[in-house]
């Protein structure tokens, strides 16, 4: 059987040079792998957890609450030790920072070795630890690798530090 002119322009295929046509066998091989791919995940995912699964999840579920019971008593306890407006709560993906407000005394002494340092990195750190004395739960090394690993904190740090400092701890929206 002859193909003809007709034939020929009616098959799109028969018209594609043999390099694209190995492109596009391989491109619907790469198509049909990772149609694959995803079917087994899907199945994977679909799965009850394992043993070992449930098991992180009940053990994570657990310290969240004792971090929030743990949290809870802190904040009551400052509020007890410091009164209402003398603290301030930031809420943190690691549970409560728990603040208090400092002195004038405190206030003038953190000045005073900030204000001593010409470097302006330099000065940032010294910011950053003479607000972190004023950090009352958890405890510092714990409040110093949290604000390490979630940097963005330090504003609200600070905007906790500067309310208590005029006494506005209580407009923080829920954070005092």
């Amino acid at each position: 059987h002859e193909v003809t002119m007709s034939e020929r322009e009616q098959d799109p295929k028969s018209n594609i040079p043999p390099h694209i046509a190995e492109k596009l066998r391989l491109i619907e091989e790469r198509k049909a792998a990772l149609a694959a791919e995803r079917s087994t995940r899907e199945a994977a995912e679909s799965l009850p957890p394992s043993p070992e699964d449930v098991l992180r999840a009940e053990e994570e579920t657990l310290a969240r609450m004792e971090r929030e019971e743990a949290d809870a008593k802190a904040w009551r306890a400052a509020l007890s030790k410091y009164g209402k407006g003398r603290v301030a709560r930031i809420q943190t993906p690691d549970g409560l920072l728990v603040m208090r407000a400092m002195s004038l005394q405190e206030q003038d002494a953190g000045a005073v070795r900030i204000g001593g340092i010409e470097d302006d990195m330099q000065r940032q750190i010294v910011a950053r630890e003479v607000t972190l004395d004023y950090v009352v739960h958890p405890a510092r090394e714990k409040a110093a690798a949290t604000t390490t690993r979630y940097p963005g904190l330090w504003v609200r740090v600070y905007e906790a530090r500067d309310a208590l400092a005029v006494g506005e701890a209580d407009s923080l929206s829920g954070k005092a």
